[in-house]
C-alpha cells in the first residue's frame, strides 16, 4: 500500500506553460525536468483511492536514471510493487513535459497494454490540471494534448513488430517485457530511438521463464 497523503502545494499549476515546464535544464530542444519537479507533478496526481501518487524510493531511484537521459531503463522487481501505476503516471509527466510528444504503450497483447493505459486514464480523469491539458479517445486507446495538431500523445499499439516499423517515438513503454513471445517487437522499437533526440525505452517486467529469449539477453 502507498504511504499516507502528506500535505502538498498545488505546485504543477504554478508551474510555466508546457514547453517551457522544465526551463532549468534543455537540451537539442528537449524539455528535462529535475527530479524535484518530476515528484512535484507525480504529487499532483491523484490514484483511485484518492490519495496523491507520492514516489516510493524505487520509483525515484528509476525516475532519476529517467531523467538522467539513459536511453533504455528496464526495471525488474516482483508482482504488487506499482510498476504499472508508476510508468503510467511517467507517460502523463512526459506528456505535458515533451513539446511534442509521442509515446507508445505495448505488450503481449492489446489487452495487458490497456491496464496500463486504463491507470494513466483514470489519473487524468481524477487529476483537474491534467484533465485541462489532455483529452481520452477511447475508440482509439489514446490519451493527446488538448488544441494540438498532429500525432502527439500516448498511444496503445499493435502487439507485432511489423506494425511497429512505422512511427518514431519519444517514449516507448513495454509493460510486461517478459511475457512477450520473442524479442521481435522490443528490437524493433528499441532500434528507432536513435531516430528522435532524446527517445527513451521503459521496460517493466518481473524475472521470465530460465533460459527464455527475454532471460538470455541479460
Amino acid at each position: 500500500s502507498r504511504r499516507p497523503p502528506r500535505s502538498q502545494s498545488s505546485r504543477l499549476r504554478s508551474l510555466p506553460p508546457i514547453v517551457s515546464l522544465a526551463a532549468t535544464r534543455q537540451r537539442s530542444g528537449v524539455v528535462s525536468l529535475t527530479l524535484e519537479q518530476y515528484r512535484a507533478i507525480c504529487a499532483e496526481i491523484r490514484l483511485d483511492n484518492g490519495q496523491p501518487f507520492l514516489l516510493d524510493e524505487w520509483e525515484s531511484w528509476v525516475a532519476g536514471d529517467v531523467l538522467s537521459g539513459v536511453r533504455e531503463t528496464h526495471v525488474r522487481i516482483p508482482e504488487e510493487n506499482g510498476k504499472t501505476t508508476w510508468v503510467a503516471g511517467d507517460n502523463l509527466v512526459h506528456l505535458i513535459s515533451h513539446p511534442s510528444p509521442r509515446a507508445v504503450v505495448a505488450a503481449r497483447n492489446e489487452k495487458q497494454a490497456k491496464i496500463m493505459y486504463n491507470q494513466a486514464v483514470a489519473m487524468v480523469e481524477s487529476t483537474p490540471e491534467f484533465a485541462r491539458r489532455l483529452t481520452i479517445r477511447d475508440g482509439t486507446n489514446e490519451i493527446r494534448l488538448k488544441g494540438r495538431k498532429g500525432n502527439v500523445g500516448l498511444q496503445v499499439i499493435p502487439a507485432d513488430e511489423l506494425s511497429a516499423h512505422g512511427a518514431i517515438n519519444t517514449r516507448v513503454t513495454i509493460d510486461e517485457m517478459h511475457a512477450l513471445p520473442g524479442l521481435g517487437l522490443y528490437r524493433v522499437l528499441s532500434g528507432k530511438l536513435g531516430k528522435r533526440e532524446g527517445a527513451q525505452l521503459i521496460a517493466i517486467s518481473t524475472a521470465g521463464e530460465p533460459d527464455s529469449e527475454y532471460e538470455l539477453m541479460w
